[in-house]
C-alpha cells in the first residue's frame, strides 16, 4: 500500500511469489478534489477474504488540514473497493496550536502513529488517535458492520423503523431527552438520555443521513440500537 499524489494506492501480488512481484499500485478513492489520504492501515477478514482499509483524510476540510478516518472494503482481492465510509464523529486538526507538546522529542504529537484494524465475521475495529476535544491525543474505536452482517443482525433485531431524524428534544436544562424520526409514512418519537444517541442522532439530523432506529420489545419508543445508512454529501456514486 502506498500513497501517491496523496491518494491512497493498492497493490496486490501480481502472483503467488511470496511478495517477489507485485501488480502496478491503483488508487482506491480518487476524488477530482484536492485532499490528502494517508496513514493506511489494511485488514484482512479470515473468514471471508474480504479486505478493508482505513486512513485519514482531508476530504470534508477544502483548506486541507482537518481529518477524519475513512474505511473502505473489497470482496474480491482488491479489484474494486466500495464507496467510502466515515469512521470517525468528529475531525481532528493537528495543525492548530498546542498540537504538540513543546519540546516535542520522543513524548511529541504521535498522532496516527499506533492506528490498528481488526476484522471478523464481517465486523470491523478500527482504532485510530485524535485529538477532536483540543486536549491531548486520545485513543479511539468504533465497530463497523457490512450490509450483509447489518441485514444478519437486523432478523435477531426486531421491530425497526426508517427515515430521517426530523429533530432533537431537549429539556429545560439544556439535557437531551430524545429525538424525532421521520419516516414515509408517519413521525416517531423516541426518548432517551443516552450521550452515544444524542451523538448519532446529532450527525444523522445534520448530515441527512437515512437512520433505521430498532426499538424494545416492551417500549417502542426507547430505541435499542441506531444505524445510520446513507452517505455524507460528495460520496454518492451511481
Amino acid at each position: 500500500m502506498s500513497c501517491r499524489l496523496a491518494k491512497l494506492a493498492f497493490g496486490s501480488p501480481a502472483q503467488p511469489t511470496g511478495g517477489a512481484t507485485w501488480e502496478p499500485a491503483r488508487k482506491i478513492n480518487d476524488l477530482p478534489t484536492l485532499n490528502d489520504q494517508f496513514n493506511p492501515k489494511l485488514a484482512v477478514d479470515e473468514t471471508d477474504g474480504q479486505l478493508a482499509v482505513i486512513y485519514y483524510d482531508t476530504v470534508l476540510d477544502s483548506g486541507r488540514l482537518r481529518t477524519d478516518v475513512w474505511m473502505q472494503t473489497s470482496l474480491n482481492d482488491g479489484v474494486s473497493w466500495s464507496a467510502p465510509i466515515r469512521v470517525t464523529t468528529a475531525p481532528t486538526d493537528e495543525t492548530a496550536p498546542g498540537a504538540d507538546i513543546p519540546g516535542g522529542g520522543f513524548f511529541g504529537d504521535q498522532y496516527g502513529d499506533y492506528n490498528g484494524l481488526s476484522t471478523h465475521e464481517g465486523r470491523f475495529y478500527p482504532c485510530w488517535t485524535d485529538r477532536r476535544s483540543g486536549a491531548r491525543e486520545e485513543i479511539w474505536t468504533a465497530l463497523i458492520k457490512t450490509e450483509e452482517r447489518e441485514e444478519e443482525e437486523e432478523e435477531e433485531r426486531g421491530e425497526r423503523f426508517t427515515g430521517k431524524v426530523a429533530g432533537l428534544i431537549y429539556d429545560h436544562f439544556g439535557d437531551f431527552e430524545g429525538f424525532l424520526l421521520e419516516t414515509d409514512d408517519d413521525e416517531h418519537l423516541f426518548r432517551s438520555q443516552e450521550h452515544r444517541i444524542e451523538d448519532l442522532v446529532k450527525r444523522a439530523w445534520a448530515e441527512r443521513i437515512v437512520t433505521t432506529v430498532f426499538v424494545e420489545r416492551h417500549d417502542r419508543h426507547r430505541p435499542r440500537s441506531i444505524v445510520l445508512r446513507g452517505m455524507p454529501p460528495g460520496f454518492d456514486r451511481d
